[in-house]
């Protein structure tokens, strides 16, 4: 990647910056997507990045998912960022990175492609361009490096299909998700994300609600809608309106499918004032380590009602 695009794409959007850097490595290692889709090679994205991961499930006394460090070690390996067209590739000096992940499940595979994130930009990017990010905004950008990384835009393309627009089921969620090895809510937020980028259309919304320890009650964690489209995601379900999903997240029974009719806030972006529409929102709550999770998917309005 070019030094000019590096730090204007530094200097702008992050999501940008994260896509742009995932589609350059996938592009480079030739990464195709296959029907049916299968989880992306982290293991292998990983040692291509001279990134050794050890697992150790039992947890971790710094309460981390996971932790990376510099080996002190360098190594010679054909470049990964040799400019396209260039006669043959470079060799450079690569610092090596150990990276210890202690979480489990679907988690587990998040935590390993944040640290690669954490790579990713220690290759691509100098260490004044990484302070320029500032470490929250550092953060944000690693995280969704780990989410492009986990499903790149050609897999994103290929397991929503020629669909266009496409519509958005809870049990499509459910088993891509599985598929992929993911959770549900990282696949919704990538969703989210695919859309904005204009890398597929959605016809409908999905939103995953949770409640953290510090929240009173649920709010919305993840969503995806058409890019025109947005869901005011730092209000609770209350806020927002949502009265009978948010009695749901507490008192809906477990792996039961259900649908309710709610008053829904909408924006467009871009615009002032709010939207609200009452539609069918299908839904179902699963326990979940924090103790419920709730993923809910519903149709846009035909007719709208504007509220000042």
């Amino acid at each position: 990647m070019e030094k000019a695009r590096r730090t204007s794409s530094a200097q702008g959007s992050v999501r940008e910056l994260a896509r742009g850097l995932v589609n350059e490595l996938v592009n480079y290692l030739g990464i195709q997507p296959t029907q049916p889709p299968k989880p992306m090679p982290l293991n292998w994205i990983a040692s291509m990045l001279n990134v050794s991961i050890e697992y150790c499930p039992g947890g971790s006394l710094s309460h981390s998912d996971a932790l990376l460090w510099r080996e002190d070690r360098s190594v010679i390996q054909p470049s990964l960022f040799a400019l396209p067209g260039s006669p043959s590739e470079t060799t450079e000096n690569f610092s090596a990175f150990k990276a210890v992940v202690y979480s489990k499940g679907v988690r587990r595979r998040f935590s390993v492609a944040h640290e690669l994130g954490h790579c990713l930009l220690e290759r691509w990017l100098n260490s004044n361009e990484r302070f320029s990010l500032g470490k929250k905004r550092l953060e944000v950008v690693v995280d969704l490096l780990a989410s492009y990384l986990l499903v790149p835009d050609r897999v994103l393309q290929a397991i929503t299909g020629s669909a266009t627009p496409f519509r958005i089921e809870l049990s499509w969620l459910f088993s891509t998700a599985r598929q992929l090895e993911i959770s549900v809510s990282a696949l919704i937020a990538r969703l989210g994300n695919g859309s904005l980028d204009g890398v597929f259309r959605p016809s409908n919304c999905a939103l995953a609600v949770g409640k953290k320890i510090t929240d009173q009650e649920p709010r919305i964690v993840a969503v995806c809608t058409p890019a025109e489209w947005s869901v005011d995601t730092s209000k609770t379900l209350s806020q927002l309106g949502l009265n009978q999903l948010s009695r749901a997240f507490w008192f809906g029974a477990f792996f039961k499918p259900s649908r309710v009719k709610e008053n829904i806030e909408l924006k467009l972006r871009g615009k002032k004032g709010r939207i609200m529409s009452r539609q069918v929102c299908e839904y179902v709550v699963l326990p979940h380590q924090a103790g419920r999770i709730m993923f809910v998917v519903f149709d846009l309005p035909d007719v709208f009602v504007q509220r000042s």
